[in-house]
């Protein structure tokens, strides 16, 4: 059965997954955990690729996240039995969770891929803009808080249990003075230790990949479970005393402006692995208008935890479940019943459901099993389905629809403010020339851009600057006049365009950029809406 008009195919990957949530959607893509790698998945066309065949339809890319080098993370000698940790010393380092990064907090503004192995340890990845191109740039465990003046060996154990990551989880970017537009970016991590950490990470460099800081805002010591208040037999007893934090799930931020400074309210919600009471940590975070500094504000933490008797909320409270995936399981699963004679007995296991940037699609990861028999596989033939389905719930859309002109002149002006010296790619020099056609194709209707145009003609391969230092002056000086563009423009004699220079027109620099902008290459300056009135 064919899916209905404008639905998204499904996607058949190698290896199976390893983890409950084993999906995450952002602007930067689809990654999906599975095994010792992460598969990232690029809507070529996020508007028009609905109703093309499957192949047509992502960019796929694969990399291993189980190798580490010696400055990411050494080789530690045995624990202890009493610390003695499997994960950390004997697995293959699998995925046990991932999760994206709010906008913003990468290169260029992009999201940053958050990977938790099975080894404990917390890693950061970044692309370049390049599809293949994926590279750890952090290691969390790297940054967590201890004792570096332990000289007992139950210190040092002690200290090794500190440096073991269990959980993680994004906080909702707390938006406030200088970081109003990307917010600050909070990351709370579980330790072996049952310590939770609140860090707040930032980039010291936005145009390179790397270079972190990670200031640690607060830590809070969870109650570790006894065996008193554990209603259970007495292997359940040790199971509930053992397990540690699994996983961490943060709450909306709640803002409150009543007080002379800004308080940001949110909660953690913490779940154990093997039995036990949920538990909640509430944070409040404050921030002094009156004393923030110029780069970031102000902060004081207070950290306060309280039993919870109810339920801790779903992993997933996005609205969307299972069974809405339904229609789009039957191809697959009929043509599984098929492959292997299975006479319908098949079960289905999930791995997870995530919702598009937007929320108007949702995706789920799943994988298929018989139910009456013992299934032996390779890894060469483990599969991983991702399926999709429309939500009909799109993001609200914040501020008005802007008309065709006004984007196009913010897409001008970002583009013209851009620094000439980060224009390297051939990508870099086909939007310039696409933004240079369309300035000197009609310089009335923009006249303020079109000394910027010359000017970046000139500097283009063949352009009349040779000096790529003579034309950085004449900007700079044409920038610290005092006079904006156009009435420096009206003072320029007219030129002819470029040769070579074919008008490619507006509705191609828009698509262009809107295919940027989907993928965070660039940031949507033009606002989410790019549905344009003419």
């Amino acid at each position: 059965m064919a899916n209905l008009p404008g639905q998204l195919e499904p996607i058949d990957l190698r290896y199976w997954p390893t983890c409950e949530n084993a999906l995450s959607w952002s602007s930067e893509g689809l990654a999906v955990a599975t095994g010792e790698a992460v598969q990232i998945l690029i809507p070529i066309d996020a508007s028009g690729s609905r109703g093309l065949p499957q192949d047509s339809q992502w960019r796929k890319s694969m990399f291993s996240v189980n190798q580490f080098q010696d400055e990411e993370w050494s080789h530690v000698s045995l624990a202890t039995i009493r610390h003695f940790s499997i994960g950390e010393e004997l697995s293959d380092s699998i995925i046990i969770s991932l999760a994206w990064s709010p906008p913003g907090l990468g290169l260029h503004r992009r999201n940053v891929l958050a990977i938790l192995t099975s080894n404990l340890v917390l890693s950061f990845w970044e692309g370049d803009g390049k599809l293949d191109q994926w590279k750890r740039t952090a290691v969390v465990n790297q940054h967590l808080p201890n004792n570096d003046d332990c000289d007992s060996t139950t210190d040092l154990a002690m200290q090794r249990e500190e440096r073991r990551i269990r959980a993680f989880c994004w906080i909702p970017p707390i938006k406030a003075g200088s970081s109003i537009k990307w917010g600050q970016h909070l990351l709370a991590v579980a330790d072996d230790s049952d310590r939770i950490s609140l860090f707040r990470v930032t980039k010291k460099e936005r145009s390179k990949v790397g270079h972190w800081s990670f200031e640690v805002l607060g830590q809070h010591a969870i109650e570790p479970v006894t065996p008193e208040s554990f209603n259970g037999g007495s292997l359940a007893s040790v199971l509930s005393v053992s397990s540690r934090v699994s996983r961490i799930k943060a709450s909306e931020i709640q803002e409150d402006n009543s007080a002379n400074r800004k308080t940001f309210t949110f909660t953690l919600h913490l779940r154990r692995a093997n039995g036990g009471f949920p538990k909640a940590v509430s944070v409040k975070f404050h921030v002094d208008p009156g004393n923030e500094p110029a780069d970031s504000a102000s902060h004081e933490m207070s950290l306060t935890s309280q039993d919870s008797g109810v339920q801790p909320e779903p992993d997933q409270d996005h609205g969307v479940t299972e069974a809405d995936f339904e229609p789009a399981l039957r191809r697959p699963r009929s043509d599984f019943d098929a492959a292997f004679s299975l006479s319908g007995k098949i079960r289905t296991r999930f791995y997870g459901i995530s919702l598009s940037p937007d929320k108007s699609q949702a995706a789920a990861c799943v994988s298929l099993h018989p139910t009456d028999m013992i299934e032996a596989v390779m890894p060469a033939t483990q599969h991983t389905l991702i399926v999709f389905n429309n939500t009909n719930n799109s993001a609200n859309v914040t501020g008005l629809e802007k008309t065709f002109l006004i984007v196009l002149e913010e897409l001008l002006a970002f583009i013209s403010s851009t620094d000439p010296n980060l224009i390297q790619s051939e990508l870099d020099r086909k939007i310039i020339r696409s933004t240079i056609s369309l300035i000197l194709g009609d310089p009335t209707t923009f006249q303020k851009f079109t000394i910027w145009a010359r000017l970046m003609s000139d500097r283009l391969p063949n352009g009349r600057h040779e000096d790529e230092m003579d034309l950085d002056k004449e900007i700079e000086d044409v920038a610290g006049s005092g006079r904006s563009w156009q009435e420096y423009c009206e003072t320029q004699s007219q030129q002819d365009a470029p040769m070579g220079m074919n008008s490619v027109g507006a509705i191609y620099l828009l698509s262009l950029y809107r295919s940027l902008a989907s993928r965070s290459i660039v940031p949507n300056v033009a606002g989410i809406s790019w549905t344009l009135q003419t």
